[in-house]
C-alpha cells in the first residue's frame, strides 16, 4: 500500500488528538476531584454515586424530623412537669385545708390559690410550639382550654356508666356530672339502646333549677321512671332504684351556646355533632333504591324532613348495614355508619330524595402525630390533652372550687381530705406521661447517635466511590503531559517536511 504525506499527516493529527482527549481527561479529573464528569464515563460507578447521594439526602431529612420531635417534646416535657406542679401544689393546699381548725380567711387564701391554679392549667394545656398547639392531637390551630369567654355553639355527645354515676352518689341518688354547666335546649338520653327527651313517658327527663328543693329527690320509678336535669350545672340525676336497672353504657346529646374561659374546648375531648343542611334534593334512587348521603356516622333520629318522589315515607329506621334489616313498603332506613339511604319497594328507581337537613357525628379518635425518625421507623411525638389533662381532673379541681366556697368548714374538710386521693390518682396519670415522654426522648437521643454514624459512614463510601486519587491523578497527567508534548515535537518535524525537502 502506498503511504503518501497527507495519510502521514492525518494519523499524525489523529493520534495527537487522542493524546490531547486523555489529557484532557486527567486534568478535568485533576481540577473537579471526581473520577468520572458524566455518567456514561462509568454507568457502575455513576449509578452507585447516585444512591449514596439518595442516602445521604434521606439520613439529613431523617436528622431533621428528629430535631423538630426534640423540638416538640421539650416543650412538651416543660408543660408536663408544670402540670404536675400544679397538682402537687393543689395537694399540699388540700392538706392544709383538711385541718378542721382552718379558719375563714385562711379557706379564703386556699381558695384563691387554687383558682390561680386553676387558670395556671389553662396556660400550661394551650402551650405552643412554632403557633401549633402541642396537646391538640391533628387540631394543632385549637386550643385545649379556652382562655376566654367565647360564643362558639356546640352539640356534644359523650357515653357514661354507672360506675361514674357511683362516683357522684348525692342524698341516696345518683348523678351524672356533664363536663359543663348552663347547658342549651332539650337533652337527649340514650338508655338501653332508646333514645329519651324530655316529655318522654318512660323516660321523663325534668328539668329543675338548682333552687330547688327536690332538685336531688327524684321519685321512686313507677311506670314513668323520672330523671331529674340541672341546666345550671349540668347535672343528670337517677332515683337510686331506678339506677340499679340501667345497663352500660349509656349516651347523653346536648347543645351548649357559647363557653366561658377555662372551659375545655369540646372538639378535643368528646364526640361534637354538626347539622349538614340539603335544603332539597340529595340524590335519585339508583337501581337498589338506594342514594347516599354523603357522610358516614349519621345521628341517630337527625333527619328533620325527607320525602322520597314527593312523598313522605311511613317510618324511618335508623340502623347499620350489618344488622340484616330491610325497609318495607314505604319506609325508609338511614345506615348509620355508611349514610346510605335506603328506599322500600313502594318508591320507584330515579325518585328524589329530598331533605332538610341531618346531623353528622364527628367522632374523638387518637390523633397520634407520627415522625418517621429512620426508615421504616416512626415515633409518636405528642401528648394528647384528653390524656393528660382530663375530664375528671377539671371536674374534680371545678367541684373543689365550688365546694370552698359554699361548703361549711366540717363538710369542706372532709371534702379537702377526700381530694387528696383524687389529686394523687391525677398526679400518677401525669408522671405516667411524663414517663412515656422521656422514654421517647431517650430513644431520639439514640436514634440522632446512628444517623451521625451514618452520615460518616455514607459519606466516606460516597468518597471511596466518586473520589479521585490526587495523587495517582498528578502522576497520569504528568505522563500524559510528556507524550502529547512528544507528540507535538515529532509531529513539527513531519509536518515542516516539504517537496524541496526531498528534491535535496
Amino acid at each position: 500500500m502506498r503511504v503518501t504525506n497527507s495519510m502521514l499527516s492525518n494519523n499524525m493529527l489523529l493520534n495527537m488528538n487522542k493524546n490531547l482527549k486523555k489529557l484532557n481527561t486527567l486534568e478535568n479529573t485533576f481540577a473537579t476531584g471526581k473520577k468520572i464528569q458524566l455518567p456514561s464515563d462509568n454507568p457502575i460507578i455513576a449509578g452507585k454515586s447516585l444512591k449514596l447521594r439518595t442516602n445521604l439526602y434521606e439520613n439529613e431529612q431523617y436528622k431533621t424530623n428528629v430535631d423538630d420531635a426534640e423540638s416538640w417534646m421539650s416543650i412538651t416535657e416543660s408543660a408536663i412537669k408544670n402540670v404536675n406542679d400544679i397538682m402537687s401544689r393543689m395537694r399540699d393546699l388540700c392538706v392544709t385545708g383538711s385541718t378542721e381548725t382552718l379558719g375563714k380567711s385562711e379557706r379564703e387564701k386556699i381558695g384563691e390559690e387554687i383558682k390561680q391554679l386553676r387558670e395556671q392549667l389553662v396556660q400550661e394545656s394551650n402551650a405552643t410550639n412554632a403557633g401549633r398547639y402541642i396537646f391538640a392531637g391533628y387540631k394543632t390551630d385549637k386550643k385545649i382550654m379556652f382562655d376566654t369567654d367565647v360564643s362558639q355553639k356546640a352539640k356534644i355527645a359523650c357515653e357514661f356508666g354507672t360506675k361514674e354515676m357511683e362516683q357522684l352518689k348525692v342524698n341516696d341518688n345518683y348523678l351524672y356530672k356533664l363536663p359543663y354547666s348552663n347547658i342549651e335546649n332539650t337533652i337527649k338520653l340514650k338508655i338501653d339502646a332508646e333514645n329519651y327527651s324530655v316529655g318522654d313517658p318512660v323516660y321523663n327527663i325534668v328539668e329543675k333549677s338548682i333552687s330547688d328543693s327536690d332538685a336531688y329527690e327524684p321519685p321512686a320509678p313507677g311506670a314513668i321512671k323520672t330523671i331529674h336535669l340541672i341546666k345550671e350545672t349540668g347535672e343528670l340525676i337517677f332515683n337510686e332504684a331506678h339506677y340499679t336497672t340501667i345497663t352500660d353504657p349509656m349516651e347523653v346529646q346536648y347543645e351548649k351556646d357559647g363557653f366561658k374561659s377555662g372551659d375545655l374546648n369540646p372538639i378535643h375531648y368528646f364526640d361534637t355533632i354538626d347539622k349538614v343542611t340539603i335544603g332539597g334534593s340529595v340524590g335519585l334512587l339508583d337501581a337498589s333504591n338506594q342514594v347516599s348521603l354523603g357522610n358516614t356516622d349519621i345521628n341517630d333520629s337527625s333527619i328533620n324532613t325527607i320525602t322520597v318522589g314527593g312523598i313522605a315515607p311511613s317510618s324511618i329506621i335508623y340502623g347499620k348495614s350489618t344488622d340484616g334489616i330491610l325497609p318495607v313498603l314505604d319506609q325508609v332506613k338511614v345506615d348509620m355508619d355508611t349514610g346510605m339511604i335506603t328506599a322500600g319497594p313502594s318508591f320507584a328507581v330515579g325518585d328524589s330524595v329530598d331533605i332538610d337537613y341531618y346531623e353528622k357525628i364527628n367522632r374523638i379518635e387518637d390523633e397520634n402525630i407520627d415522625y418517621e425518625v429512620s426508615k421504616n421507623t416512626k415515633i409518636t411525638i405528642n401528648t394528647q390533652a384528653k390524656n393528660l389533662i382530663t375530664v375528671k381532673m377539671i371536674g374534680d379541681i371545678d367541684r373543689l372550687i365550688n365546694n370552698i366556697d359554699n361548703m361549711e368548714q366540717q363538710e369542706l374538710t372532709e371534702e379537702m381530705s377526700g381530694m387528696l386521693t383524687k389529686i394523687d390518682n391525677h398526679s400518677k396519670n401525669t408522671l405516667k406521661c411524663q414517663a412515656g415522654l422521656g422514654s421517647k426522648m431517650n430513644r431520639l437521643e439514640m436514634i440522632t447517635s446512628r444517623l451521625e454514624n451514618d452520615k460518616i459512614n455514607y459519606t466516606q463510601l460516597k468518597s471511596d466511590n466518586e473520589d479521585a486519587d490526587l495523587a495517582e491523578t498528578i502522576t497520569k497527567l504528568k505522563t500524559q503531559q510528556t507524550i502529547y508534548e512528544a507528540s507535538l515535537s515529532a509531529g513539527s518535524k513531519i509536518i515542516q517536511l516539504s517537496l524541496v525537502d526531498f528534491m535535496r
